[in-house]
């Protein structure tokens, strides 16, 4: 869970029983009828996960949601620059943002933007475990299309408003996100240190006549740390 903004303590969370899903009301049908009516079933049976924008922790209130789900691309559907040496023939696994919707009390506060950026960092963290090229999005009209755009989203090939954000612009969006890889210099010291250390302990243990088996496994990992401090870059 986590919060909104710094100011207006608003926490995003998992659907659960006691979210008053009969309330909302975002003005269009299909996805008011899809949180009443079907939102726990997919839950239930693992086809799409539903979070819901609440004013407060473990809140009935409803202020918006989002679902996200595993999807399949095809390369053909890919814009040329994104299926550059991506395997033809075979699925492509993507993350499917099925639904978006803010309740029309709460519109105007820049709740829709929040949620769907939440989402995009969400899918992103996703990626540490099961890889995605990206979020996927079918907007329902041309101002979704050029609202999504802004925020990395692209348009596929295959059929109109079909769109996504490809999963290293979504990690450009959230830089903290993105660990930092060591400069290998510095790597190269601390494995010296280490190998160092080790040195100094397998002195130790053979000077004490300790267990042989001990000696020799400092040796070898001692021998591997330097082997690896002298690689090239």
């Amino acid at each position: 869970m986590e919060s909104a903004s710094a100011s207006a303590r608003m926490f995003v969370e998992p659907l659960a029983p006691y979210h008053d899903r009969t309330a909302f009301s975002c003005g269009v049908p299909e996805l008011d009828t899809y949180l009443k009516s079907r939102a726990s079933q997919h839950v239930a049976r693992r086809v799409a996960n539903v979070f819901v924008l609440v004013p407060r922790m473990g809140d009935r209130e409803i202020m918006g949601y989002y679902t996200l789900s595993s999807y399949a691309l095809v390369l053909d559907s890919l814009p040329t620059n994104l299926g550059k040496r991506l395997p033809s023939g075979i699925p492509l696994g993507a993350t499917l943002l099925g639904r978006l919707a803010i309740d029309e009390r709460h519109k105007g506060h820049g709740y829709g933007k929040f949620l769907l950026l939440y989402a995009l960092r969400q899918a992103l963290r996703a990626t540490r475990v099961a890889s995605s090229l990206g979020v996927v999005v079918d907007a329902m009209t041309d101002d979704l299309v050029d609202f999504y755009k802004k925020y990395a989203f692209v348009e596929l090939a295959d059929k109109p408003r079909h769109l996504i954000a490809p999963m290293n612009r979504i990690a450009a969006l959230f830089p903290e996100e993105t660990p930092s890889i060591p400069d290998l210099e510095q790597v190269r010291r601390q494995l010296a240190i280490i190998a160092e250390k080790l040195e100094d302990a397998q002195v130790t243990l053979t000077s004490t006549n300790k267990d042989d088996k001990v000696v020799a496994l400092a040796e070898d990992l001692r021998r591997r740390l330097a082997a690896l401090s002298k690689q090239p870059e």
